[in-house]
């Protein structure tokens, strides 16, 4: 569920403007709660082992 609302906050940064309007800064903030949460989803789920 976490994961699927930060996917959300990001597609939101492009919404209704070109790619290159969207701030740099809140992009990397959004793909870094992204990641965050799909690391997190890949080694509940055991598809993954971060060492």
């Amino acid at each position: 569920m976490a994961l699927s609302i930060e996917v959300a906050e990001l597609n939101e940064l492009f919404l209704w403007k070109k790619a290159e309007d969207a701030d740099p800064q809140k992009i990397k903030e959004e793909l870094a709660d992204v990641f965050a949460f799909a690391l997190q989803l890949a080694e509940n789920t055991t598809l993954t082992s971060i060492k």
